[in-house]
């Protein structure tokens, strides 16, 4: 049994510089988790092989409470030190909560980085997601890629996958879901093309093709654009087809993830 008694510890440390920012976690080759539901799911993965946790820390108190979806055995009888016991003010020095609930988690780098090599289906449904900035929209779209069934989220610039805030946002589906890290979106088509993939370009557009009418039998990838400009003329030029959402209200356009649900859901259907 590993039991912490200082903030000081090297290894609260080590944790601390992962949740502090990216420079630090790519660095690390660490991402941090925070929350039972969260480490209970990345746990549940490392069982099926996808991903690797270094360290679980947890308070003596939060395994009580959270004791379904922590199990608190092997905080007491592990040996590795792979299980560690911390007490209230690590719990607190630890979280970017405001009430922690005193369950944390550090987990290798999973994602796959987009190559010739990278093993993307001849008939796969994808998400492409460029620059998107906003942590939150991208694990809501990374969660509503898993509950469609699409096989997989291509990130092409924007925010990084190990944010905490967009690994909450995204529920566990992060660690389920097959996430690819690509160099650009034009590295991210030419890789689609080669793999007999259809790229979709999302935009505002009244020229473009309904995406209600649109075939996107067999394999196909819809790419969405950052928050605020969305996909530049250059950008969706680079992909084989224009798509749009007809809008029948007064709203301009629609928030990124709300737009990419619409379009995965058009797709997973078809």
């Amino acid at each position: 049994m590993t039991e912490l008694q200082s903030t000081a510890n090297s290894t609260v440390k080590l944790f601390a510089q992962a949740a502090s920012g990216k420079k630090h976690r790519e660095k690390l080759r660490l991402a941090a988790l925070e929350g039972a539901r969260l480490c209970s799911e990345a746990l549940s993965e490392e069982n099926n092989g996808r991903i690797s946790v270094e360290r679980v820390f947890a308070t003596r108190e939060a395994l009580e409470k959270y004791d379904k979806y922590i199990d608190p055995k092997p905080f007491f009888e592990d040996d590795s030190g792979k299980y560690i016991l911390i007490n209230q003010a690590i719990a607190k020095k630890l979280s970017d909560t405001d009430s922690p609930q005193g369950i944390f988690a550090l987990v290798r780098h999973w994602a796959v980085m987009l190559g010739e090599g990278c093993p993307l289906r001849k008939n796969g449904k994808y998400a492409v997601l460029c620059g998107l900035q906003d942590p939150g929209n991208i694990g809501t779209v990374i969660r509503t890629s898993d509950a469609l069934g699409i096989d997989g989220v291509i990130l092409a610039g924007g925010c990084e996958l190990y944010n905490p805030k967009l690994l909450r946002s995204a529920m566990g589906s992060a660690f389920r879901l097959p996430i690819f890290i690509s160099a650009g979106l034009r590295e991210t088509v030419d890789i689609l093309d080669k793999s007999g993939i259809k790229s979709y370009a999302a935009v505002v557009d009244k020229n473009a093709d309904d995406i209600k009418n649109t075939d996107m039998s067999g394999g196909c990838a819809v790419v969405v654009g950052n928050e605020g400009a969305g996909l530049s003329r250059d950008e969706a030029e680079l992909c084989g087809k224009r798509i749009t959402i007809r809008m029948r209200g007064r709203a301009e356009s629609l928030n990124a993830a709300s737009a990419a649900a619409i379009l995965l859901w058009e797709m997973s259907g078809k």
